[in-house]
Parts: structure tokens; sequence; C-alpha cells
């Protein structure tokens, strides 16, 4: 019989005090949810005071080693003007991991030359890639920092920069 009394109370006695926390879990800001796939980044282009003229169309690319990629065509060129800093949101694939390249694709007026082109992923990391050159027309030209180096574009490069 006092077993099963210290068996009963041993049993009360564990179930009774399951360990419960009072400091509460983090959770995700609702603020900062986004769907799957889906992150928005900000890009900061200044040209460069030795610049000639904006381009009449240009177009972003930029993504990290992993292939993952996102595409800004047909930014608004009418700021890409001699000094000038163009900031814009683009919203696209979320990288896994830093920005690691970025090439412009121009059509148009020769002679447009970005001094900088910034990047901003949500995180907050900025990257920054210095051009101070000028982009030559209906090709991609930019930086390519990445290791191992991203898949190449498919061969129809040039029609991602007038989808």
């Amino acid at each position: 019989m006092k077993i099963l009394f210290f068996l009963l109370i041993s049993s009360l006695i564990i179930f009774s005090t399951h360990a419960r926390s009072i400091i509460p879990r983090p959770q995700p800001l609702s603020s900062l949810k986004q769907d799957e796939g889906n992150c928005n980044y900000v890009v900061i282009i200044t040209t460069s005071l030795s610049s000639s003229s904006a381009p009449d169309d240009a177009s972003l690319r930029f993504g990290d080693a992993n292939g993952n990629y996102i595409l800004a065509p047909h930014i608004d060129t009418a700021r890409l003007h001699p000094g000038m800093e163009h900031t814009f949101e683009v919203n696209g694939t979320c990288v896994n991991a830093t920005v690691c390249y970025l090439f412009i694709y121009v059509s148009g007026n020769e002679g447009w030359m970005p001094q900088d082109v910034s990047i901003i992923e949500l995180g907050g990391a900025q990257l920054d890639f210095r051009f101070n050159a000028h982009v030559p027309s209906n090709t991609w030209f930019g930086h390519d920092n990445c290791f191992p180096p991203p898949p190449p574009p498919p061969a129809n490069a040039a029609s991602l920069a007038v989808e």
C-alpha cells in the first residue's frame, strides 16, 4: 500500500510541475513578412558628371552565385542625367546568398556613364558597384564578383532587357 501511495504522489508531483516557459517565444514581425520567393530591393544609380546623356532605355540584372537573379526591365531613364541620383525599388526573387553581380543593358543614346550603382537588400546589406565607365549599347555590361561564377544568361539575353 505504501508503494502505491508513493507512486500516486510521485505521479501527481511530476505531472503538476510540468515546466512551461513564461517568456514568450520570438514571433515574426508581420510588417516584414514577405511572400516566399518574393523580396524587395532598393537600387540607387548615381550618374557621373562626365556622362553626356541618359540612355533611351535601361535594364538591370543582379543576383547571387547560386543562380538567383532579379531583373529590372525598362527603368525610368528620365533621371539618369549627369550628376543625378535615381533611387527606386525592385521586387523579385529572393537571393540565397549576397548579391555579387550586376549588369546593365542600355539602348539608344551612346555616352551614358553611371558612376555607382548600389543594391540594398531587405536585411540591410548594401552592395556598391563602381562603374565610372561608358556603358556600351545593346549588350550586358557590368561586374561579376561571384565565386563560383553564376550560370551564364540565356542565349537570348538581349531579349531579357526588353521584357
